[in-house]
């Protein structure tokens, strides 16, 4: 692997950038963005895919929603621009990076949109003892991957809540529509809070009580964040104990948010997965949280895209096997690679630079088949799909 601040020119550093935007926002988004700058419409198969994407019931609504993504993605990073610039006055700046401004807007869209990407060379473990790194970095993170349906739901009820708040008093209340937080949001909050406290305390559990190398509640804190979406380390990888290493690959499998710029199978299929087994067990014929049903296609969607995963993941894990054979690297190093790539997290062992031409192909296609995301790939390829001429009559088989 190359060094992003050494190897590369400046105008090859903006090209990543470039590329780091354009995947962080996705290419259906992008496309659609300059769709509706030009004055065109949104597909059905386009809108389709993009209401499975951002969770989003109508096209008039798709329309007014990237509308918000795309302002709300420059202002957030251009917040964190002006706050890491701020921060890293005083901080000892590497000779190769030119411009101070240009650090501080790459490492905040780096940070938002989960890339992972630093300028540094040893990424952000040159930071590891400034608290004002973990203050500014995780937030961008943790926005960047709850997903911009999310970030818009929260968005309008605190705006409803503000403008109830400041209504004339000549005009009624109960004339203004109330906005409510969507069931998805709920989901994601609260998946996301489990995670991340829950993955703060099992790193530092493990860690501490595993290896000789432990780790601070700032340090656990960011990889818990940083493991399911963007990549960025203030630790080195490799002094990770084998336990945490299998923690952070789960974190990793499971990823960011639904509509968002992280990988993994999404925080919203993990939940529904376990509210259905939970369902299951309580022997209830509806799957419920929240006081809400979800649909029996959802459960099914949810199902698909976690199967889809861990064959992916598998199957180019298996393949890393045989292209390194010769090689000495450790199973479990392989797999982590894995992990990190179909998560499109960036973490690594630090083996990548050191795989045949054959393996690094495998890793990136690994990254492509986790960046385009099963449920997208589901949604395209099942939109056209005809109804049955003949049904069959059902009959139950034993599973399990």
């Amino acid at each position: 692997m190359k060094d992003t601040g050494s190897d590369f020119t400046f105008i090859g550093q903006i090209i990543i950038l470039c590329m780091i935007q354009l995947g962080g926002l996705g290419i259906i988004i992008f496309g659609a963005v300059f769709a509706l700058l030009l004055g065109q419409t949104l597909g059905m198969r386009q809108t389709a895919a993009m209401q499975d994407l951002l969770s989003e019931n109508t096209a008039s609504m798709i329309t007014h929603f990237i509308g918000f993504i795309f302002i709300f993605t420059i202002s957030i990073e251009a917040i964190g621009a002006i706050l890491i610039h701020n921060m890293w006055l005083t901080a000892e700046i590497p000779s190769n990076i030119k411009s101070l401004w240009f650090c501080s807007i790459f490492h905040s869209i780096s940070a938002f949109c989960n890339a992972g990407f630093s300028l540094f060379s040893d990424n952000l473990i040159r930071f590891s003892s400034d608290w004002r790194v973990y203050a500014v970095i995780c937030p961008l993170i943790i926005l960047g991957g709850l997903g911009f349906s999310v970030l818009h739901n929260l968005f309008d009820y605190y705006w409803h809540k503000i403008t109830l708040f400041f209504i004339s008093k000549k005009t009624s209340r109960t004339s203004v529509a109330p906005e409510r937080i969507h069931l998805q949001t709920k989901i994601v909050l609260l998946m996301t809070v489990v995670l991340i406290i829950g993955g703060t305390a099992m790193l530092l559990i493990i860690q501490n009580n595993t290896a000789k190398n432990h780790l601070d509640f700032s340090e656990a804190f960011f990889q818990s964040v940083t493991a399911r979406t963007v990549g960025f380390n203030t630790i080195d990888i490799n002094a990770l104990s084998s336990p945490s290493k299998l923690l952070m690959m789960i974190l990793m499998f499971i990823g960011g948010s639904p509509g968002g710029s992280a990988g993994g199978v999404k925080t919203v299929t993990i939940a529904v997965i376990i509210v259905t087994i939970y369902s299951a067990a309580r022997k209830r014929a509806e799957v419920e949280v929240f006081k809400r049903s979800i649909p029996l296609q959802i459960v099914g969607k949810a199902l698909s895209v976690v199967f889809l995963f861990t064959f992916v993941f598998f199957t180019m894990a298996f393949l890393l096997t045989i292209t390194e054979r010769h090689s000495n690297f450790d199973f479990s190093a392989i797999m982590f690679e894995t992990s990190s790539a179909l998560g499109t997290v960036g973490l690594s062992c630090g083996i990548t630079p050191s795989l045949t031409t054959a393996g690094k192909i495998i890793i990136i296609i690994t990254m492509l088949a986790g960046r385009l995301g099963p449920l997208t790939l589901l949604t395209v390829l099942t939109f056209n799909i005809r109804p049955a001429k003949v049904n069959y009559p059902t009959q139950p088989v034993v599973v399990g």
